[in-house]
């Protein structure tokens, strides 16, 4: 890793993804639910190498996979009514770590802010980690449905690289340990 790996937080989580609700990954991205989640199944996406702009992402095909694969996820497995995708590129825009990750929200008819736009501010909710668990476990990205991910990606792009299918490793995948975590979890206020 060179110096701006080891000092992001992102990087550094990504060298240690047992720590991480894992939800899906492929050569050039990953997924994971975020451990202070501000929406029932709010999910990181983001690209394995340190990239800090949208600008600099060379494989937006992979990275793109795992948004849209997440959140057609969400809409059948957490009912999801709607998605938000955001992107919070440079400290100016809100991002907290130099590192590009495309944040996903789970919407739903029930929340405080329904209707809002995904520029709205979502406040953090309370989940522990018995429900956290039950959320990956409902958002994982099993085989079956990522072999039908991989054909229409295939069907779409025959031409497209082989290294950008998403990798099946996660469907056996333990729960992460936790306990060696070394983020800080919030106390928040749950909506549902």
């Amino acid at each position: 890793m060179d110096d701006t790996q080891n000092e992001c937080g992102f990087c550094q989580l990504l060298q240690n993804k047992n720590q991480l609700f894992v939800i899906g990954e492929n050569a050039g991205a990953i997924a994971f639910l975020d451990i202070n989640p501000r929406s029932y199944g709010h999910t990181l996406v983001m690209p394995k190498q340190h990239i800090s702009q949208l600008s600099d992402l060379s494989d937006t095909h992979a990275t793109m996979q795992l948004i849209s694969a997440v959140s057609e996820r969400a809409y059948e497995k957490l009912n999801a009514q709607g998605v938000s995708v955001i992107l919070n590129e440079g400290a100016a825009a809100g991002a907290r770590i130099p590192h590009l990750a495309f944040q996903l929200f789970p919407r739903y008819a029930e929340e405080s802010i329904q209707n809002a736009p995904a520029g709205a501010v979502f406040q953090p909710i309370e989940i522990d980690e018995t429900e956290l668990s039950s959320v990956w476990k409902k958002l994982r990205l099993d085989t079956a449905f990522l072999d039908q991910q991989n054909e229409t990606v295939d069907s779409d792009t025959s031409d497209e690289s082989a290294d950008s299918n998403i990798v099946h490793e996660t469907e056996h995948q333990e729960a992460p340990d936790t306990n060696t975590n070394t983020r800080q979890r919030k106390k928040t206020v749950r909506f549902r």
